[in-house]
């Protein structure tokens, strides 16, 4: 099955993906699963990514010392109230990519946060797309919601898909296209879909072992 959606990934055109497990933290010892074993494609870069839907900050401690977290290569936490988003916003940098249900009517005050405190962190701040395919509510929420963030975020936007069905994935030039529903700038939307996945995981990198990241990004040729 993930070597099916690997191969429909390539011939669509990307060169780089990650396969998300999405996971929701109880207030017991967290239970993260491994990563899944991931088939290898020529010329297809794939990356590990757990996804979390967190509610408090004892539940984000314990999600940090738990061993299996290490062992992806990417983090994502997705919020699941005001206060936990401000958390995760002004003093919090131990994960890669803050994302929001926005296929949900979302609270206005959560766009009325200071997103700046993010990106001045490297942290990126994603839109998923992909519910706009399954009803037009879900679309209309998706459309309002994401246009509020891009009001909110100035850059380190990626714009991802997050579909399971093989026949709803969508090529890179496709979803550049649907980012400009966002009402980013063509640029930004160039940006969201080609460039900033590399900051989530030279972001990923300094997190995890952050002297060695260093040393990478300063060698010479």
């Amino acid at each position: 099955m993930i070597r099916h959606k690997l191969d429909r990934c390539k011939a669509l055109g990307f060169h780089t993906v990650a396969l998300s497990v999405v996971i929701e933290l109880q207030n017991t010892s967290p239970q993260v699963p491994l990563p899944p074993e991931v088939p290898i494609v020529n010329q297809l870069k794939v990356y590990t990514r757990l996804t979390v839907k967190i509610s408090d900050s004892q539940q984000l401690y314990k999600l940090e010392t738990c061993e299996e977290t290490s062992k992806y290569d990417i983090l994502a936490l997705d919020p699941q109230n005001a206060t936990m988003l401000q958390y995760l916003i002004t003093k919090c940098d131990k994960f890669d990519i803050l994302t929001l249900d926005v296929s949900q009517k979302l609270d206005y005050s959560l766009f009325k946060m200071n997103y700046k405190a993010l990106e001045d962190r490297g942290i990126c701040v994603e839109i998923n797309w992909g519910p706009s395919q399954l009803g037009s509510s879900l679309r209309r929420n998706i459309i309002c919601n994401g246009q509020n963030l891009v009001e909110k975020v100035n850059k380190n936007i990626i714009i991802s898909s997050g579909v399971r069905d093989v026949f709803r994935f969508r090529g890179p030039k496709d979803v550049k296209s649907l980012s400009v529903l966002f009402m980013l700038p063509t640029n930004k939307c160039h940006e969201a879909v080609f460039r900033n996945g590399t900051r989530v995981i030279n972001h990923s990198k300094c997190r995890v072992n952050p002297i060695s990241s260093a040393i990478e990004l300063v060698a010479p040729d």
